[in-house]
């Protein structure tokens, strides 16, 4: 029973160490970060996720070279396997479409402008006192001293995230109409 006390007590204490420790490290992030804050930006939420999202555009990247690699090994050797080359192409397809949204993402985390750059000055004169930016659809809506606000969605999102993924979906339905079907021939 004197071992038990003796590990509870020295939980304990490594609790409060660790909980003493986590403290200080938030609030040296948060000197940090009003070290470094531009003034005319608002607080994003999302920075907490950058490793996670960096790690998601890497492996789509790597996912979508590999399947071009396996696309092109796969032309060279005949006969095809159809359902094959479509499971591959929607893996290709929607794995770009990860890492050009991952891409978007860093843009506006890191608090560059996505899709649109805001002017300065909106035609009325008033100068620019924020920018928003929201992760999807990722835009930007620039709030000006008057209350004005201009919002910018870009195209490019749809083009190069939406139909990709779209394009993906379809691809995969067709890649398991089609295993479907070749077990049901008889043979």
């Amino acid at each position: 029973m004197a071992a038990a006390g003796d590990s509870d007590a020295c939980l304990r204490r490594c609790i409060l160490v660790f909980t003493a420790r986590l403290r200080t490290l938030e609030a040296l992030g948060r000197e940090q970060r009003s070290m470094f804050a531009l003034p005319h930006r608002r607080k994003r939420r999302g920075r907490p996720h950058m490793f996670p999202m960096g790690a998601l555009l890497a492996a789509s990247l790597v996912t979508a070279a590999v399947g071009i690699v396996v696309v092109l090994i796969l032309l060279n050797h005949p006969p095809l396997p159809v359902p094959g080359i479509h499971a591959l192409v929607a893996l290709i397809l929607a794995s770009s479409a990860v890492a050009v949204y991952c891409y978007g993402w860093f843009s506006v985390t890191m608090g560059g402008p996505f899709p649109e750059l805001c002017a300065s000055r909106n035609d009325a004169g008033a100068d620019l006192a924020a920018v928003e930016q929201s992760y999807w659809p990722l835009r930007s809506a620039c709030v000006y001293s008057d209350g004005s606000t201009v919002e910018y969605v870009s195209t490019s999102v749809t083009v190069f995230v939406c139909l990709p993924a779209g394009a993906a979906l379809v691809s995969a339905g067709t890649s398991v109409h089609l295993r479907k079907r070749a077990g049901k021939l008889p043979g």
